[in-house]
């Protein structure tokens, strides 16, 4: 996609936006946002992820431990993680200074989903548990129990800035490992 009168009505920037998209033993998934416009922009973005998963309170993320983040279910605070990410109620988190490389682990699947970034320097875990899955049109009242967002995204703190006529590359590849 790229800039249009409707666009620069909420956004004031030429740009073209595309997404590359490999399938094969793993997925490749690569959004490019190319600044065609004669000054710099600033932008935040995320890949949005919905892993289904056999039982969210059997599912960890494994990778964040020794980083912060912001809970945005406790009113923005920011917080340590310790260990895996465990999902036991509501969680939106945006994880900072997170490595390439994410585990998730599917205990009731006996599977792994391991998750390979280049591109960014955060990450959201987003789970919405039973009143906002009861609440929203989008979920069954349950469906909460079935899955996990682990998003690849520059987020927070983590603008980038596109040079004019330049271009940036948010990539992710998803791998299932049993």
């Amino acid at each position: 996609m790229s800039d249009t009168e409707d666009t620069r009505a909420l956004w004031p920037h030429a740009f073209e936006l595309t997404i590359e998209i490999t399938v094969g033993s793993t997925l490749d998934m690569t959004l490019v946002s190319r600044n065609t416009g004669d000054r710099p922009f600033d932008i935040t973005q995320a890949l949005h992820t919905y892993f289904t998963v056999g039982d969210i309170t059997q599912t960890t993320v494994v990778g964040l431990d020794g980083t912060t983040y912001i809970d945005k279910v406790d009113g923005q605070q920011v917080k340590p993680q310790s260990g895996p990410v465990e999902i036991a109620g509501e969680v939106d988190r945006i994880y900072q200074g997170v490595p390439s490389e994410l585990i998730v682990e599917d205990a009731a699947l006996n599977r792994h989903l391991k998750i390979t970034s280049t591109g960014n320097q955060t990450a959201v875990v987003w789970n919405p548990w039973s009143e906002i899955a009861a609440k929203s049109g989008d979920l069954a009242d349950d469906s909460y129990t079935g899955f996990i967002c682990v998003e690849t995204t520059n987020a927070a703190d983590d603008v980038v800035t596109v040079a004019a006529n330049d271009s940036y590359r948010l990539a992710v590849t998803y791998a299932i490992e049993s």
